[in-house]
């Protein structure tokens, strides 16, 4: 006679992933919950803490109507669109060479990973340091190069502030790209690149017709993960500029604080967060159905 089956064995499976959603429905589904009511409100803190009333779309349309919003989007926008596809080429090369049986391949590991092992505020303070128009680095080196013939305070003028954290954000988001990369590049199959060695095809050959094909869904993984991360970006602009000068670095995430925590607009701030959140959704949701339909081939 077959023995009867406990209860926690016939739903083990579940009772292991009942911690997780625990935690999910709380601090992820309650907090978007919590902030998608207060985006309903026009909840504020003056002083004291005050009352509160419903007023629905208001904030939404106050969102889009909001011109400094407006250009915090579009600063993001220009950071993400420009940052994120060149971190994913340097990422891809850096990962292709490490990939190599070179001499040191471990140490230049290692060093390629130093930016993304430093927390991002001593990354802002230290390129806030280089960025300085009187004993930065950065001047130095255009200045001896003969590519500037005096210091320019690059985080300090409108024209510059902004390609100056995308600059940061490139140093310490490609190594990122790039352990992604290569650990996707280590798991490839070898037989193929066998296959094309004995029939004399040349590295180019190799990387457009084997590698590229096999290792695009992990370079979409990186895009997503790297997309998402772009967007939210707050800690590198908050040490080095604040959205200065004027509000050639506001960004989103600079935005949503000062709403939030600086004129303490609870129900706005949280409109903004919803606007945001939706944004990265549909983003990421495009990209993975572009993910699956590369699998299913």
């Amino acid at each position: 006679m077959a023995s009867k089956i406990s209860f926690v064995e016939k739903y083990w499976d579940k009772l292991l992933v009942l911690p997780t959603i625990v935690y999910l429905g709380i601090f992820a589904f309650g907090s978007f919950g919590l902030v998608l009511f207060l985006s309903l409100t026009d909840m504020s803190f003056k002083g004291e803490i005050a009352g509160f009333n419903f007023i629905f779309a208001e904030n939404y349309i106050k969102v889009f109507a909001d011109p400094i919003f407006q250009t915090s989007l579009k600063n993001t926008a220009i950071l993400v669109c420009v940052a994120v596809p060149i971190e994913m080429l340097l990422g891809l090369g850096m990962a292709l060479m490490l990939n190599q049986d070179i001499k040191g391949r471990r140490f230049f590991r290692l060093l390629f990973l130093l930016p993304l092992m430093t927390t991002p505020i001593v990354v802002g303070n230290i390129w806030r340091l280089m960025y300085n128009s009187e004993f930065g680095l950065i001047n130095y080196i255009l200045i001896s190069t003969g590519i500037l013939n005096k210091p320019v305070p690059i985080l300090g003028q409108p024209e510059t502030a902004l390609f100056g954290i995308i600059l940061i954000d490139i140093w310490e988001w490609t190594p990122f790209v790039m352990l992604i990369l290569l650990s996707g590049l280590q798991a490839l199959p070898t037989a193929p690149y066998e296959a094309a060695l004995v029939d004399g095809a040349s590295s180019l050959q190799i990387f457009k017709r084997i590698t590229l094909p096999m290792l695009t869904p992990t370079l979409l993984v990186a895009l997503l993960l790297r997309l998402m991360d772009a967007i939210k970006i707050f800690d590198v602009v908050y040490i080095t500029t604040f959205g200065g000068p004027g509000l050639s670095t506001e960004i989103i995430g600079l935005t949503i604080y000062k709403e939030a925590f600086r004129k303490l607009n609870l129900g706005y701030a949280s409109a903004m967060t919803v606007v945001v959140l939706f944004v990265v959704i549909i983003l990421s949701n495009i990209i993975i159905m572009v993910i699956n339909k590369l699998m299913r081939r």
